[in-house]
């Protein structure tokens, strides 16, 4: 359960009244930053007066996603509402969604978690609980690795993914994504995601070792250009983890018009004239042996 929004000068606040540390909470929010402290008490901040922001609450037990509720609010100079996760609105009320007892350990905050939702092709990013970093890629035969030594994800060369150098990932729309994982808890759920707007490709259970592998079709009328691919799972501690990276979306290729084979029709062409031009001398020369075989029969007779 949410408390309704309360607006601040740059922003607003809001509580989760049931809170619990035995479970854990995303937050996830844009524009603005969320900062969660560890009574449940939830700030917003980094807006101009009047201005709205929502914010998605994710509730988690023993790994697993048991709610989702989105809240809206705004700073000082306007009038805001909360949405739940049916699309519902309600002026200054809270409706969670949440089953069971939902609480926080901590969660990364809106505004990082939105950053990582929005990278530069080839930039990679990893959020685990309240932190968030910048990793690099790792290309290698099995395709492209993004993570740290706990968690990560790679993303395999398949009709759906081509990989050329450190990072540089183009996905084919309408193709099948390929891709695995390690670091996650197991028997929780890995989902990957586009951004944005928001598109889900797949998700996959995670394994009693905790690694995972998705194959998932990517849909033929994905927008081309710019995305940033995201993950999202709990890793072993409970903690909510999102891997993001950022790469380009393409149209399948066409293939070329096989060329008209002239040089193969010339080379044709040319051993039937020979062919030809051999058969007429044959015939030639048979009809004159022909002519003077009669010849002489007609004198000797």
């Amino acid at each position: 359960m949410l408390t309704n929004p309360v607006p601040t000068t740059d922003g607003y606040t809001f509580k989760v009244s049931n809170y619990s540390l035995s479970d854990t909470y995303v937050f996830l929010a844009g524009p603005g930053v969320a900062v969660a402290n560890t009574n449940g008490a939830i700030s917003i901040s980094g807006l101009e007066p009047g201005q709205s922001a929502s914010v998605t609450v994710e509730s988690y037990a023993n790994g697993k996603v048991i709610g989702k509720t989105t809240i809206t609010g705004h700073a000082l100079g306007s009038t805001g509402s909360q949405s739940n996760q049916n699309g519902s609105s309600q002026s200054g009320t809270s409706t969670s969604t949440t089953k069971g007892s939902p609480g926080a350990t901590s969660s990364s905050g809106a505004g990082t978690n939105a950053s990582l939702l929005n990278l530069q092709s080839g930039k990679a990013a990893i959020s685990v609980g309240t932190h968030e970093n910048s990793v690099q890629t790792e290309a290698g035969a099995a395709g492209v690795t993004i993570g740290n030594g706990q968690v990560g994800m790679t993303l395999h060369p398949s009709s759906g993914a081509s990989i050329s150098g450190v990072g540089n990932v183009q996905l084919v729309r309408g193709g099948t994504l390929l891709a695995s994982g390690y670091g996650l808890e197991p028997g929780s759920t890995a989902t990957v995601a586009l951004y944005s707007p928001e598109i889900s490709i797949g998700k996959a259970t995670v394994t009693s070792k905790g690694t995972f592998t998705l194959r998932a079709p990517l849909p033929s009328g994905l927008a081309l250009g710019h995305h940033t691919l995201v993950l999202r799972g709990v890793n072993a501690k409970h903690q909510p983890v999102m891997l993001g990276l950022g790469l380009n979306v393409a149209a399948p290729r066409v293939a070329a018009p096989t060329p008209f084979p002239l040089r193969q029709l010339l080379a044709g062409i040319a051993g039937a004239i020979v062919l030809g031009v051999a058969g007429w001398w044959f015939l030639l020369a048979w009809r004159r042996r022909r002519e003077e075989e009669e010849e002489t029969a007609t004198l000797l007779a």
